[in-house]
């Protein structure tokens, strides 16, 4: 039933870790001999995951970062501060937008650490994560600040999904040809460049959350 709709592995297996926590609770309350799940021998392989296929992850160039950015709007002035804030802390869009009725815990200017050039991320989970702040995402964030005269509260008033519909607009505007999806090619890009200075990888992971 769940590749009734030709579903990529990835999606249906991300379905089954719920049906598999769910089985595991019962189990734990008595209300099931076992689950599903368990492996039956530890002789041999047993999963009822699907395969994920790995493929290459491409990156943007700085070149093709730089006309992505270019190709939103002047006038869509969050959408571009959404960009930079990505571009710069490889954060998802969770942590910058609401999207009603499941994200309401999002990035605000309190945050923003302007004297200590720091920036706390609310991953996944509402993790929180303070991440030392870029000199260029520091100067561009403190220069907004300074023009909306101080603000308090969210930093950005869009949704999620105004962040990913305009964004797939100024890729497609930009000529990028490089098949990423125009969010999430972003913060793969800026944890490659994390990567390429010297980061480890657990502390992409971390920042990746």
């Amino acid at each position: 039933m769940l590749q009734e709709k030709s579903r990529a592995p990835s999606g249906i297996n991300r379905d089954l870790a719920f049906l598999r926590t769910a089985f595991n609770l019962a189990v734990s309350e008595n209300f099931m001999i076992s689950s599903p799940f368990d492996n039956p021998s530890k002789n041999r392989r047993y999963s009822l995951f699907l395969p994920v296929p790995k493929k290459d992850m491409e990156v943007l160039t700085i070149d093709e970062l730089r006309s992505y950015f270019n190709a939103i709007p002047i006038e869509q002035d969050e959408v571009r501060t959404a960009f930079i804030i990505i571009s710069y802390t490889a954060c998802r869009r969770r942590s910058l937008a609401i999207k009603k009725p499941y994200w309401s815990n999002v990035m605000q200017w309190k945050d923003l650490n302007f004297d200590d050039s720091t920036i706390k991320i609310i991953q996944k989970g509402d993790h929180v994560k303070i991440l030392p702040m870029h000199s260029d995402l520091r100067n561009f964030m403190l220069q907004k600040h300074m023009e909306l005269r101080r603000p308090s509260g969210n930093i950005l008033s869009i949704s999620a999904d105004t962040i990913t519909r305009n964004f797939k607009k100024a890729y497609k505007k930009a000529g990028i040809t490089k098949d990423l999806d125009p969010v999430h090619g972003i913060r793969h890009t800026a944890a490659t460049r994390l990567l390429e200075a010297g980061c480890s990888l657990k502390d992409i992971a971390e920042i990746l959350g």
